[in-house]
């Protein structure tokens, strides 16, 4: 319970978003001809985003002063002299109010579509999954690097789900900084007021602002402008900053989670992103593996796309065939999962109804044309049935010999041609159980 006995004095308890419920009185300042309580209405109603409850209280018996509380935005009345019980009521009528209002509020900044699950056997994919549900209720700015498609916004949803902030009906605010022009970055950001700028025709709030205590997720955040990264970063210091047009501080209450590029400390090195920012950042560093580093996951995250587009295209898909799934696990994946998705969307989009099986020819000309026309057959011994894992393994084995065979048994140009770094190659010999050397010589 706050209290506060000065028109001031009400909006900076208001203002630090901890209040969902207001007590108003109508004479707040103790002055008989002085409404500061309709002040403060009306203070509630245009400054404050989230949804805030708000009950007038006075000694007077006025159908004109109740009419007028209602008509600015007040959600009930009472007389001073009321009973406990009354009182009561109206605070849990208003106080559900509030609920359903959050409730809407959060669902709006979600995206319509249900988000894809996190999908991985891996065991670089199950160590940040660990990490993530560890930190999920901390603080600390997270930074998660990663090439395009391998699920950063992912992470940082998982990030939000798993925390209070979720359970307290905070919302996840997602900002892809690529896709706003240079000169509406600052307002996008930190919000402005109404005549600000031209074209600022109302006072608009910033991502930072509508995050509220929830997550606020800046994709792409090395695409930042070089001036705002420096009014972002004395944001994440101070916890403080401003709309554009604005003297007043607004508090930045929102767990800040960025994603980038892997090449995100080369932006640094070339003075193309500010040090200090990268390094207030990555108080939390998760790097994603591309697709290609985790080959053990395709037929996993196959088959969850196979069935979600199934599902929500009516066809009755029961399996992907094998030839198909050799292309699938032959593919490069340059787009990682995300290309993988869309590759699965298109095909249940075009496929005919009736369709139980997915097949080889149903893929992309590319993804064929990109391992072969006529991929090679897993050599199998005769009459054994294979699993997914196990085919996935054989055709692992053969690309990695055959790329061995071409490079004179050179990992560095094995793995060139296999599309992946040499720790990778290294980490799939192992995991195969073949010895790795310490070096190509």
């Amino acid at each position: 319970m706050r209290q506060a006995g000065t028109v001031e004095e009400a909006k900076a308890r208001l203002d630090d978003g901890e209040v969902d419920l207001a007590l108003l009185d109508l004479h707040l300042q103790a002055r008989v001809q002085d409404y500061a309580g309709f002040e403060i209405l009306q203070w509630i109603r245009r400054e404050l985003i989230r949804p805030v409850g708000v009950i007038m209280f006075t000694v007077e018996e006025n159908i004109a002063t109740v009419v007028e509380a209602m008509k600015l935005g007040a959600d009930d009345y009472l007389a001073k002299n009321c009973g406990d019980e009354e009182l009561l009521i109206k605070v849990q009528s208003a106080l559900e109010k509030v609920r359903l209002q959050r409730g809407r509020f959060v669902a709006e900044q979600h995206e319509k579509d249900d988000p894809d699950l996190i999908i991985g056997e891996a065991p670089e994919i199950k160590k940040i999954l660990k990490q993530v549900d560890r930190l999920a209720d901390k603080d600390a700015t997270v930074l998660i690097l990663g090439e395009a498609g391998t699920g950063k916004e992912l992470i940082a949803r998982r990030l939000h789900e798993q925390s209070w902030r979720k359970k307290h009906h905070q919302p996840f605010i997602a900002l892809n900084c690529a896709a706003i022009p240079e000169h509406l970055a600052e307002s996008a950001l930190f919000g402005h007021e109404r005549g600000a700028f031209t074209g600022a025709n109302q006072r608009q709030p910033g991502k930072l602002e509508v995050a509220e205590q929830g997550t606020l997720f800046l994709d792409e955040v090395d695409c930042l402008p070089v001036n705002q990264q420096t009014k972002f970063l004395r944001a994440l210091e101070s916890r403080i900053f401003e709309r554009v047009g604005s003297s007043r501080p607004i508090r930045l209450r929102a767990r800040v989670v960025a994603a980038a590029k892997n090449n995100l400390p080369d932006a640094v090195a070339a003075e193309k992103f500010r040090a200090d920012l990268f390094y207030r950042l990555k108080v939390i560093t998760f790097t994603l593996p591309p697709l290609r580093e985790r080959p053990e996951d395709i037929p996993l995250l196959a088959d969850y796309f196979c069935q979600r587009f199934s599902r929500k295209n009516g066809l009755p898909i029961e399996k992907i065939d094998e030839e198909a799934m050799n292309v699938l696990l032959a593919y490069r994946w340059p787009g990682n999962v995300r290309e993988l998705r869309h590759e699965f969307e298109r095909i249940l989009a075009l496929a005919e109804s009736g369709t139980r099986c997915l097949a080889r020819d149903m893929l992309s000309a590319e993804i064929l044309q990109a391992v072969g026309a006529a991929p090679k057959k897993i050599r199998r011994p005769e009459g054994e049935t294979l699993t997914l894992r196990q085919a996935r393994m054989l055709v692992e084995r053969q690309m990695i010999d055959e790329a061995l065979q071409q490079s004179g048994g050179n990992i560095t140009r094995a793995a060139e041609k296999l599309g992946l770094t040499r720790r990778g190659l290294q980490k799939i010999l192992q995991r195969h159980g073949r010895a790795v050397e310490g070096d190509d010589d």
